[in-house]
Parts: structure tokens; sequence; C-alpha cells
């Protein structure tokens, strides 16, 4: 899998692992922010904008294992994701964006990861499990300038509102942030309830394409502020010595068909 590696004496090791230090301590903090609950009678349909500011580094890594040359790349993301709810337990969902990146600094180790990318996905929801099926298109990392088509499978354990376990493969990430290849996440709060919402996840992105670990360690949030209203926050660290983070909105309305 593509991406960049930070190996033994190349520094910046413990840097890392402060970074990552953060999630559990923002998770912490997602759990016990205070908000009221109650059930969502305008979640139907879900509209999401957002936006995100990140780096990574591409790394030319020698035969050895050495890395012989790096490069610093920047980019930013803007994209928007629609959500409905056609029957309480058939779900739909699209979304699209864009991503562009500049080298920054450091020797061209490869052409930055940047374009268009989107899907959509049709999901089956029931109370304790749900499965669905999608195709997605983003920027082709092997190919600068090209897209390429993949499946988006998604599997969820647990129901949406209480803590559960999903599986999104070739998906959207966040609303507004970068496309990613795999991500494995704990959430809650995803449901029809209005509360607060979070997911921690770990995956991997399409980014860096030089390299040889391309790994993120991902938080999202989503505050209510009305009836109508979530705001959101999210953001990745990634591999090697990287991150990137954003906001969101997310719009609620339609009613809500009873179970």
């Amino acid at each position: 899998m593509p991406g960049g590696y930070l190996g033994p004496g190349c520094g910046g090791e413990s840097t890392m692992l402060a970074r990552y230090a953060i999630a559990p301590a923002l998770l912490f903090a997602l759990q016990i922010a205070p908000a009221a609950v109650t059930r969502d009678s305008n979640g139907r349909f879900r509209l999401a904008l957002g936006g995100q500011l990140g780096e990574y580094e591409n790394q030319e890594i020698g035969c050895s294992g050495d890395v012989l040359a790096r490069q610093r790349v920047s980019y930013h993301t803007v994209g928007g994701e629609a959500e409905a709810w056609i029957t309480p337990t058939l779900r739909v969902m699209g979304y699209a964006g864009n991503m562009t990146a500049t080298g920054t600094s450091g020797p061209d180790v490869d052409v930055p990861y940047e374009g268009t990318f989107g899907g959509g996905l049709i999901a089956l929801e029931g109370r304790k499990l749900g499965i669905g099926l999608g195709v997605s298109v983003a920027p082709d990392g092997d190919l600068p300038g090209s897209s390429s088509t993949h499946p988006m499978p998604y599997l969820r354990f647990g129901a949406l509102d209480r803590v559960h376990l999903r599986l999104e493969v070739n998906g959207a990430g966040t609303p507004g942030g970068p496309p990613e290849i795999v991500q494995l996440s704990v959430a809650r709060g995803f449901g029809a309830e209005r509360r607060v919402a979070w997911r921690l996840g770990v995956g991997a992105a399409a980014f860096p394409t030089a390299g040889d670990n391309n790994l993120d360690l991902s938080v999202e949030g989503a505050f209510p502020v009305n009836r109508f209203l979530d705001l959101g926050l999210a953001g990745a660290l990634r591999a090697p010595d990287a991150l990137n983070g954003g906001v969101f909105g997310r719009l609620h309305f339609g009613r809500v068909k009873p179970r």
C-alpha cells in the first residue's frame, strides 16, 4: 500500500506519539459534553458541507529502507454529502469533493495526489446490523491526472445511536474531508437521536503516493446547535508526521417515519 514511512533514526517518532495521544483525549471530551437527547423528527434528509486543510510527506525509500528524500505537500479539500432515509431501514447517501495539493518543500519525489472524488451508496439499516454497497470515484495515485472507480461496501455492528463498530471501504471519510481507502471506526450518535455524535477510526488513505506507510488515526465530532443544524470538527493524524483538520455543517430536515 503506498505511503510514507519514518524509519528508525530519522526523527519524529516522539512527535507522532504525542500527536496520537490527542485523539483519546478528544474522544473523552466528546463523550462528556452535555447535549439534549431527543428523537430527530427533522432528520429524514441531511445535507452536509465542509472543508479541511492538511499536509503529508512523500518519501523516497532506498533499497535498505533508508529515507533518501522527503517532499512536504500541503493540501485542502472541500466537499458535500447528502443522505436520505427512503424508509426507516433504507438509507441512500451520496458525496462529492475536490482535493488540491501543492509541494511546499524538498525535491519532487512524486506528483502530489489531488483531484475530484465522489460516490454513492445504498444501505439497509437494521437496529443492530447495517450493510450497504456503492460505487466511488477517486484520483488514481499511480496515474496522475486520472481517476479510478472502486466498489464501496459498508458494514455496521451495533445500534446507530449507541456505540457501534463500522467498516467503510473507499468512502468519503468525513464531510469535506479527503477520500479514504478503508476506515474501521468506533462511533456513536449516527442515528435519529439528536445528540453529540463522535467517531474514532483507524484507516488508510491513497496518499502519500511515495513511501510505504499511509495509515491514519481519525476523529470526528458533531454538536447539535438547534433543531436543524449540527456543527462538526474532524481531523486525522497521518503517518509519517502529518495531520489534517477541518470543519463541517449538517442540516436536518424532513419528517422521520417511526420504525
